[in-house]
């Protein structure tokens, strides 16, 4: 797979394998993913909200601004959530490889 000068619509195809290692992430893999959204939260919760009660009164460039953050955070997790779960995959294969190389040596 070769990167060129990514843009908007740069899309890359890749093989099943190619997918998996991409959502395998280490450890500051993680911890950089974790970091964006810590700050992305602080943000949002930083972002001018005030009101009465349960009221919140926002600006139009607020409200967009919040929905970013949200977009964004959300889009953090799911990569760390399917990272988990690939990960745990990975693993689970590779106990079973295992179980059965060992079973054969029998």
């Amino acid at each position: 797979m070769q990167i060129s000068k990514l843009s908007s619509f740069t899309a890359y195809e890749l093989t099943e394998q190619e997918s998996l290692q991409g959502y395998t992430f280490n450890e500051a893999n993680r911890a950089v993913i974790q970091n964006l959204i810590s700050v992305a939260a602080e943000e949002f919760l930083a972002v001018g909200l005030r009101g009465e009660g349960t009221e919140l009164i926002l600006s139009l460039d607020e409200k967009l601004r919040v929905a970013e953050l949200r977009g964004g955070i959300n889009q953090l997790k799911y990569l760390l959530e399917t990272g988990e779960v690939i990960r745990e995959q990975i693993e689970q294969t590779q106990k079973l490889a295992q179980q059965n190389q060992n079973d054969s040596s029998l």
